[in-house]
């Protein structure tokens, strides 16, 4: 990770075809309803700057494409930079310009630091001719990291878990889609490019990505134990330089590894047909 970030003891990286997965040991126990543990991805030249997210500190050598927030479960997702949002691109004045203005380019009059929610269209504007009714643009947020335990053996498994906590530890595994990667197996990310026909996104090949953390208090909390608003106020006042990072990068692929796992109804299936008498012969033409 390069030089150490302030409330962050250890950060481990490692990756398969799907995910990215980070391990995290930070200095105290997280409690997500006194702090936010935020990481930055950088991947390429551009971004933006998180300035509501990095509470009074400092980014300097570069932006962020995308911002991995960790909290409450109701505020853990992936963001995007405004300038780098395929959702606005794609479906804003650049593309099929579908969006409203608060959500195009009104958007830019606001809040210019602060990160987007990741959406996906699912409906797109249509108003045919012949008919008296129009079907209105439609989207959902698709950034949000589910918390929960990704083991098998666990009464409390899901398939969709994105992230957990215990203590001091944090661990994630956030789909390469949603930092900003077209193909992770060449390098490939979605570049700022104009789009292509005002409909197709380019790609431009990355070095890796660099993993910025940082540890953001809730306004009117301290540091917690062993801390104090001092060390907070300290550590909030620090510049982060994206230079001093190293980013994580990896050889790429060609073939795709896996690992089978039936899913639970299999054996529940398998019981039943076992138990299922073979008539085949007795009913054979005669």
């Amino acid at each position: 990770m390069g030089r150490q970030a302030p409330g962050i003891r250890s950060m481990r990286i490692t990756h398969d075809e799907a995910y990215l997965y980070l391990g995290m040991e930070l200095e105290r126990n997280f409690d997500p309803k006194s702090s936010k543990l935020y990481i930055g991805g950088d991947t390429i030249p551009g971004g933006d700057q998180p300035v509501k997210e990095l509470a009074g500190r400092t980014l300097d050598g570069g932006g962020l494409e995308t911002l991995i927030e960790l909290g409450k479960d109701s505020e853990s997702q992936v963001k995007i930079a405004p300038s780098y949002d395929f959702h606005q691109r794609l479906y804003g004045k650049e593309g099929y310009w579908m969006l409203p203005d608060e959500d195009g380019e009104g958007k830019k009059d606001k809040s210019p630091a602060s990160f987007h929610p990741w959406k996906l269209g699912i409906s797109l504007l249509m108003t045919p001719p012949d008919t008296r009714h129009a079907h209105p643009f439609m989207d959902e947020k698709v950034g949000y990291l589910k918390r929960g335990s990704g083991s098998p053996e666990s009464e409390d498994f899901n398939s969709l878990t994105a992230w957990q906590y215990n203590g001091n530890v944090v661990e994630m595994r956030i789909p390469w889609m949603l930092l900003g990667f077209a193909d992770p197996s060449s390098l490939q990310v979605i570049d700022y490019s104009p789009l292509e026909d005002r409909r197709t996104f380019k790609t431009a090949k990355a070095n890796g990505i660099t993993l910025v953390p940082w540890i953001a208090e809730r306004e009117g909390k301290q540091a917690g134990a062993g801390g104090g608003s001092a060390q907070a106020a300290e550590s909030e006042a620090q510049a982060i330089h994206l230079h001093d990072i190293v980013p994580y990068t990896w050889e790429p692929w060609e073939t795709v590894q896996y690992t089978e796992r039936p899913k639970k109804s299999y054996y529940a299936m398998k019981e039943f047909f076992t138990g299922v008498p073979d008539t085949r012969n007795g009913e054979q033409s005669k």
